[in-house]
């Protein structure tokens, strides 16, 4: 295991949080697409160590790559590309996005809208889908669901041109028709074809509530679905690791023909585990998994297991730091292994266990954490995306910022190096809440973020939603140009 990399700033100011975010830098412009001035972006936080001390009253000695040499200088961080909301008056948001070949997207997450760019309605909340072109234009779009609250947490392209989509349902009719116990969550898959139609939706009730993790075509043909669940039955371990069968989770999956018909499901292949269990696919077609327990002292360890193309154990890795991962993404550039993101608010040098801090991190081809980068202790907030391309690593979340008195969110982008030396930040919002939800990069260095915003001013157009007298949040694409050493 290489050392933390940590940047250390446990009383962090409103002059510091400007000179990280560069504010003030609130417009009533609503005018969002590709605005690249200094206002919209953050710098980068690390900056030359003989410059630091003239520069931000920061401590960037202690940030180090994992051999312990000097961090990488400072990087401006790259262009915005362009920038996009998208939704209806109601509220809307992006959870999932797929980068294409093509240069396009397609995005997916939730909405409570039935017009504007959003297909239709069918109850509380349905699954939103959109194709996006490389300019950020709607290609088509579509709204999958039923009464209760559905969503869409998962996409992947599929080597016939066509995607494929998986989420979560609480309905038991209109595109979910007699589903078993309606109000219980239910994982479900579709295959739509490069038009957007569906080929075929199914879902997959079990013995409780359960989540869609991620879905991805399977090199032998079909698909695999990984669902995070309760556990079938109350255990010692299940308490130890979580304090109850109720608080506990253990991850499933689910091996898809190309009609999506089932294979075989198997399961537990990882937990027990806090919620929140993060998914990706391995190589030969299997899956790791990232996700975090209780220790017996009352604080918490992180875990690793990787599973075989057929759905049994292959290793677990265990680590003592235990933050709490929220997103992995396969690293193919950098010799294999996976990067990853999440909230490293349990046992980190500084700080305090009940306040999130945004972490990136980088896992071996069997698990062995290789490095790790986590922000100031001072700053709050967390990354729920991750993704690599040719090198660079890339995490995506939110920061609040404390010259508002934490009633203001900011989306935040980072990148590393393969050494875990932080490259550059990125800082993007208006007055409201903006967050990145998911991440993904193209070849070459783009990256594409998706998540919500609820602002009408700074980077963002004016939002849509306007329910019960408050403005909801639309979905939010953000590409950002290529930027590597």
């Amino acid at each position: 295991m290489g050392a933390a990399s940590e940047y250390r700033d446990p009383a962090v100011s409103p002059s510091s949080f400007r000179a990280v975010c560069r504010l003030p830098r609130r417009s009533s412009s609503r005018s969002v697409s590709r605005r690249t001035d200094a206002r919209a972006r953050l710098t980068a936080i690390l900056v030359p160590l003989a410059a630091a001390a003239a520069t931000l009253a920061f401590r960037a000695d202690a940030l180090t790559a994992a051999d312990g040499t000097a961090a990488a200088p400072l990087l401006d961080p790259p262009a915005v590309e362009w920038s996009r909301a998208y939704g209806g008056p109601g509220d809307d948001r992006f959870l999932a996005v797929a980068a294409l070949a093509d240069g396009g997207l397609l995005a997916a997450g939730q909405s409570a809208s039935a017009d504007g760019d959003v297909e239709s309605n069918a109850g509380a909340a349905d699954a939103w889908i959109l194709r996006l072109d490389g300019s950020g234009s709607i290609v088509w779009k579509r709204s999958i669901g039923g009464s209760g609250p559905d969503s869409a947490t998962a996409v992947a392209a599929s080597p016939d041109g066509g995607f494929v989509v998986a989420g979560t349902t609480f309905s038991a009719d209109g595109d979910f028709p007699g589903v078993p116990w309606p109000g219980g969550a239910i994982p479900w898959a579709a295959k739509l074809d490069a038009s957007g139609a569906t080929v075929w939706l199914r879902s997959f009730p079990g013995g409780g509530p359960r989540d869609s993790r991620a879905v991805y075509a399977h090199p032998d043909g079909g698909y695999a679905l990984l669902v995070e669940g309760v556990p079938s039955a109350a255990t010692q371990e299940a308490d130890h690791a979580c304090g109850g069968r109720s608080k506990c989770r253990e991850l499933a999956v689910i091996r898809l023909d190309d009609g999506g018909g089932t294979l075989w499901e198997r399961g537990p292949v990882a937990g027990p585990a806090l919620p929140g269990m993060a998914a990706a696919p391995g190589p030969q077609g299997g899956a790791v998994v990232a996700y975090a327990t209780l220790t017996g002292d009352g604080g918490a360890e992180s875990k690793v297991t990787g599973v075989t193309q057929d759905g049994m154990h292959l290793w677990t890795r265990t680590s003592a730091i235990g933050p709490v991962a929220m997103a992995l993404a396969p690293a193919p550039g950098t010799g294999g292994g996976f990067m990853g993101a999440g909230d490293a608010r349990r046992h980190m040098p500084g700080g305090d266990p009940g306040i999130p801090r945004p972490w990136l991190f980088r896992l071996g081809p069997r698990g062995n954490l290789e490095w790790q980068l986590h922000i100031a202790a001072g700053f709050k907030g967390a990354l729920a995306g991750a993704a690599e391309s040719e090198g660079v690593f890339f995490g995506a979340g939110y920061v609040e910022n404390p010259v508002f008195s934490g009633a203001e969110i900011d989306f935040l982008a980072m990148a590393a190096d393969p050494a875990g030396r932080l490259l550059w930040t990125l800082c993007l919002g208006g007055s409201g809440e903006d967050r990145a939800v998911a991440a993904a990069a193209f070849p070459g260095g783009r990256l594409a973020v998706a998540g919500l915003s609820a602002s009408t001013d700074g980077d963002l157009v004016e939002v849509r939603g306007e329910l019960a007298g408050r403005t909801d949040s639309d979905g939010w694409i953000v590409i950002i140009s290529s930027h590597r050493p």
